[in-house]
């Protein structure tokens, strides 16, 4: 895919999922989405995400392309297609000319088939509130609530993921346990969606649940850094 913006503005949509997707079945009419800039990003973290939409198929995992935005005041977590879908269409909504570019057209398209986790995060780091976008079949929503503090334990244990160093920590949120791998190196406390406060850039997290049926623990999902990219964005 063509990256029109490789590092996105952060960006928090003002209007819901399905409003964004303003297009005929045609193709040929576009339109902007509605959005409020909230700030610019300094760095991005992409993550490949691998996660069970039903916990109970063992073995049935979906997977997404995922980004952190990192900029002074606020994280946003995305799926990265999503972010490229809403670029292209406002590329494509731009003129007359750009909708007839059959390219860009292409890439919006394969931007829709590739988006596949539904939840975006917008975290204030001054207010500590935490934003957050969903949609299903049924509904769209949003809502805001005080971010999350992780109760992290420092344990024994290293790796090295993304050619870096990286340190273990456990902790346990929301009826679930999880195990993260994080960098010093990257001196920021920062992880994909909710999980911050670790003394180093995460680099890889994965969630366990206790599975009744199965009677024992079992990896419900897994975030690992793939790369990372200093945005040019003027701050």
């Amino acid at each position: 895919m063509r990256f029109f913006v490789l590092f996105i503005t952060i960006l928090l949509c003002s209007n819901t999922i399905k409003a964004q997707r303003l297009y005929s079945e045609s193709g040929d009419f576009y339109e902007k989405s509605k959005r409020s800039v909230v700030d610019h990003a300094k760095l991005g973290v992409f993550y490949e995400l691998k996660f069970r939409k039903d916990s109970t198929k063992l073995d049935d995992y979906t997977e997404a392309q995922t980004v952190l935005m990192v900029s002074d005041k606020h994280l946003l977590f995305s799926d990265y297609n999503r972010l490229a879908f809403d670029s292209i269409n406002d590329y494509l909504a731009s003129s007359k000319q750009n909708k007839k570019d059959q390219k860009a057209r292409e890439e919006w398209m394969q931007a829709i088939k590739k988006w596949t986790f539904f939840f975006v995060t917008l975290t204030d780091l001054e207010e500590q509130k935490t934003t957050v976008q969903t949609y299903d079949v049924l509904r769209s929503y949003e809502y805001t609530y005080p971010t999350p503090q992780m109760d992290w334990q420092l344990v024994s244990g290293d790796s090295i993921i993304n050619q870096r160093a990286c340190k273990k920590a456990i902790c346990s949120f929301a009826g679930r346990n999880y195990i993260a791998w994080y960098t010093e190196t990257i001196a920021l406390p920062y992880g994909p969606y909710l999980f911050t406060g670790l003394p180093g850039l995460t680099m890889m997290k994965v969630a366990i649940g206790f599975l009744q049926i199965m009677g024992s623990e079992r990896c419900l999902n897994t975030v690992t850094c793939i790369f990372i990219k200093k945005c040019i964005s003027k701050i």
